[in-house]
């Protein structure tokens, strides 16, 4: 592929909202491509895939060429581009995002080249920007609204307009004193990829799913599954989908927080499991239709759809 070193832009210097995305210089889509290469879940590649991708074969293209070292978020501005889109467009669906570092390369980068034009609001940048607030955290730079400001990078099933989880009581030292540093004694299950314990953590009880990360040669592929996870949950909320508490990527330890469900497992109440009661047909019948509901919204949310292969219940 190959992007315009001045395009349209080079004669008067100056980037406006009307500006193509083929005339976006290249060290400016450069800069772009590495912020949002370098951010996990909703405010990387895979954040503006769910905008911009028209399917999720599209998505799974892109992951190949990622999984190549390429960068996911070329071929996305590349493939868009194809179809006449302007800055203030890609400005549009960043606001969308939420993400004010990407806008801000975007627009300090105009500003630079022509101050005068900052001044005409229908030819220069629209006013779409509010304080915001860096933190690195893993290596990477986050961009948070002072006003949401998360500590510890922990989120609460709290949302947003755009989904996003705002803010979390919850710390990581919580978790390592509920469970007491993932003591045998909290153990409640185990999967393939995830460990599960349980934990009291301020008058609330939670379930710690923590990634294992015993075998070296498949680490990649089980963050890989971890990331998958997190984004379905962050992304989709649904009133039969449980909701995430709270996440972590902390002292090597990743892990996912969600609240208790005291009843056990489906497969413990058919079972009668501990000598519960038996539940009733209309019980069942309303589980099948929950269950089948959440399906139906995954199967069906835009631009992608999200497959399943495994449900707890």
């Amino acid at each position: 592929m190959a992007w315009a070193a001045a395009g349209n832009c080079g004669a008067s210097g100056a980037l406006s909202v009307h500006t193509l995305l083929f005339d976006l210089p290249p060290a400016l889509l450069g800069q772009v491509c590495s912020v949002l290469d370098s951010c996990d879940g909703a405010l990387g590649w895979r954040g503006l895939a769910e905008r911009l991708a028209s399917s999720w074969l599209d998505v799974r293209h892109i992951e190949k060429y990622v999984d190549q070292g390429k960068s996911g978020t070329r071929e996305i501005l590349w493939s868009w581009a194809q179809k006449n889109k302007t800055i203030g467009d890609l400005l549009q669906i960043l606001q969308e995002m939420g993400h004010h570092r990407v806008i801000h390369l975007i627009a300090n980068h105009g500003a630079i080249l022509n101050p005068s034009e900052q001044s005409h609001q229908g030819d220069g940048f629209p006013n779409i920007f509010s304080k915001v607030e860096y933190m690195c955290i893993d290596n990477h730079l986050r961009t948070l609204e002072t006003a949401k400001v998360t500590v510890d990078n922990v989120l609460i099933p709290e949302h947003n307009k755009k989904g996003i989880l705002l803010k979390s009581s919850i710390s990581f030292q919580n978790v390592i004193e509920g469970t007491k540093n993932f003591h045998k004694d909290f153990l409640i299950g185990e999967g393939e990829i995830f460990e599960v314990y349980r934990a009291e953590i301020q008058n609330g009880t939670y379930a710690i799913k923590v990634l294992r990360q015993e075998k070296k040669m498949q680490c990649k592929k089980q963050w890989k599954r971890f990331l998958s996870e997190l984004e379905v949950l962050l992304l989709f909320h649904h009133p039969n989908i449980l909701e995430l508490a709270a996440y972590f990527t902390e002292s090597e330890k990743f892990c996912l927080v969600y609240p208790y469900m005291r009843n056990g497992s489906l497969f413990d109440r058919l079972q009668c499991v501990g000598n519960t009661d038996p539940l009733s047909w209309h019980i069942r019948i309303n589980v099948l239709i929950g269950t089948a509901r959440a399906v139906q919204y995954l199967h069906n949310t835009d631009p992608c759809s999200v497959v399943c292969g495994s449900i707890s219940r």
